[in-house]
């Protein structure tokens, strides 16, 4: 219930004095009607204390047994009895397999990662030896240059000799040589100038002859010649392909040349690629056995940790007794304490404060049910209102119960806000949902 109001000073109203009265007795009925269930709290909470002492203070097999273990850990017992460990160990040595137990890695492992090259792998990086070389490079060299068959022919034709050697040349001339004379003969007798040895037959038939034979001469030079010619070529052509020969013989050479560097670098960087594996693998392994090791130290740690944590385990159970203890100890002090707390209450709530220069200020027990300051008054809101006192200037004071429980429950003293408008119109708050008024208490002064 809130406070109730006197003059100047700090003294009770006489209104206020009934009312602190009857407070005073109905808190000591309280507290009187309530010591038997206090000390009986008190007994409940001293029996708990006994009941867990035992337990709490007693020895704790769990923490004891968990304790010896974490001191194994510790103690570094399990350090090093990883299964794989020997496995690492192996991979981190030179060979890849050093120090392997005959069951530590499969066989066909252990040997591919042997870092010496093997049969095939010493063959590809030793220098070409193609069976077709010898060939190539006897071709290369030009010794089947103008071996063909027909190089003598080629050769016979294109000599001078070829050109006046035709065994049948004079013998064709002697005979066209006769077709001419007969021809002559023939010519001057139909002619009527008659036939034999004469100047001007004789000048024709040597004229005719020389130009026969001449003219077979020459077509057996010209003959001779467009073969000498033809025969060129085909030597020509035919060294030329000789030449090409040579020319693909050589680039062959070079082919299986730069085929078997390629080898022997793809070979290398195989072997290379092996010995990088090895040392990726002996990395890891490291990394491995590294990582194992950290995490039994860890573990090691951890178990020390854990070490210290269950001794204090083995107290946990000294605090909850303890606190019940005190609680045993506190409960008959309980109703006291609140018997003094409600006294103090109402003499305080029923005094009014001085302030200098303030005038006299209405003390916070005034409406405190409803919890701040700044109190919805609006008579509109209230019912069950009964009058209890008044202020200096007339101002009511009144308990009452709110319509609306938003604003609180149960019964409420304080002034409405009508007569807050009339006689302290500066002690007014904000509408309330636009609508009902509010008073601030903390301006509720006396005039």
């Amino acid at each position: 219930m809130g406070g109730v109001f006197g003059g100047g000073g700090t003294k009770l109203a006489k209104w206020a004095k009934p009312y602190v009265k009857q407070g005073l007795a109905d808190a000591q009925n309280v507290f009187s009607e309530n010591q038997d269930n206090i000390k009986h709290l008190g007994g409940i909470a001293t029996d708990a204390f006994t009941q867990a002492a035992g337990d709490a203070y007693g020895p704790n097999p769990y923490v004891d047994n968990a304790k010896a273990a974490a001191r194994t850990v510790s103690n570094g017992f399990f350090l090093g009895s990883n299964p794989g460990q020997s496995t690492y160990a192996g991979l981190m040595s030179p060979s890849g397999q050093g120090g392997v137990h005959s069951g530590g890695l499969p066989k066909p492992f252990r040997t591919t990662q042997s870092p010496t090259p093997n049969g095939t792998m010493a063959g590809l990086m030793s220098p070409g030896n193609n069976p077709g070389d010898a060939y190539a490079g006897a071709t290369a060299g030009g010794k089947y240059l103008n071996a063909q068959p027909s190089a003598g022919l080629y050769g016979t034709v294109m000599s001078d000799d070829y050109l006046k050697g035709n065994p049948y040349l004079d013998a064709e001339i002697a005979r066209t040589n006769e077709s001419v004379a007969t021809n002559a003969n023939r010519m001057f007798g139909s002619r009527g100038m008659g036939s034999g040895i004469s100047s001007a037959f004789a000048d024709v038939l040597s004229k005719n002859l020389a130009e026969n034979e001449g003219s077979l001469r020459y077509q057996n030079y010209n003959d001779a010649a467009n073969r000498q010619l033809a025969a060129a070529g085909q030597s020509d052509a035919a060294f030329g392909n000789e030449r090409g020969l040579m020319n693909s013989a050589a680039g062959l050479l070079s082919d299986n040349y730069n085929t078997g560097r390629q080898q022997q670098l793809a070979a290398a960087q195989s072997l290379g690629g092996l010995q990088l594996d090895q040392g990726n693998q002996r990395l890891a392994a490291a990394g491995a056995a590294d990582s194992q090791r950290n995490t039994e130290v860890q573990q090691m740690l951890a178990a020390l940790g854990l070490t210290g944590q269950l001794s204090d385990a083995q107290y946990a159970g000294y605090g909850p007794t303890t606190q019940l203890l005190n609680t045993a100890a506190a409960v008959p002090y309980v109703g006291l304490d609140a018997y003094q707390t409600a006294l103090g209450n109402l003499a305080g709530q029923a005094k009014v404060t001085k302030g200098p220069g303030l005038g006299t200020t209405i003390a916070g027990g005034l409406a405190s049910g409803a919890g701040a300051a700044l109190v919805a008054s609006d008579r509109r809101l209230k019912k069950n209102i009964a009058k209890v006192g008044a202020l200096d200037d007339g101002l009511g004071v009144y308990e009452y119960e709110y319509t609306d429980e938003r604003f609180g429950k149960g019964r409420f003293r304080g002034v409405m806000a009508d007569e807050v408008a009339k006689l302290r119109p500066w002690a007014l708050g904000p509408k309330i949902d636009g609508e009902f008024a509010s008073v601030d208490y903390s301006k509720l002064e006396v005039a």
